[in-house]
């Protein structure tokens, strides 16, 4: 009786699995729309090198930091310690990364220092809008 059903289900043909998403169409079968054509992937290999590790030396770090020139001039233009913290914080030299947390913490000093003055001066009337 299983046998039955399933010459049934097949009427003689043997029926194969459908193809994956990736194979090709057959040239006999219809053209399917767009809307309902499966994407087809193709696996990219990509090769990678090892790369040395440098590691610097004495040599080739600078020997006065940049971040520490930022810090300086801002005291002339408190921006400059928001253009220092965002430049050499995360800098790999570590008095370049150092005068970079310096200009972080003087740039949040002078960003809650205008917040609290400018709140003061409106709470006393001093500013008129």
């Amino acid at each position: 009786m299983a046998d039955k059903i399933k010459n049934d289900n097949n009427n003689g043909e043997q029926q194969s699995p459908p193809p994956p998403p990736y194979s090709p169409i057959p040239p006999n079968a219809p053209e399917p729309s767009r809307s309902t054509q499966q994407p087809q992937y193709r696996a990219i290999v990509i090769e990678q090198r090892e790369t040395p590790v440098v590691i610097p030396n004495r040599e080739t770090q600078r020997q006065f930091p940049v971040a520490a020139l930022f810090f300086i001039f801002g005291f002339l233009c408190p921006f400059f310690w928001i253009v220092g913290a965002c430049c050499c914080a995360g800098s790999w030299q570590p008095y370049e990364a150092w005068w970079g947390n310096a200009n972080m913490l003087m740039s949040i000093v002078f960003i809650m220092a205008s917040l609290i003055y400018t709140a003061v001066m409106f709470a006393t009337g001093h500013v008129h809008v």
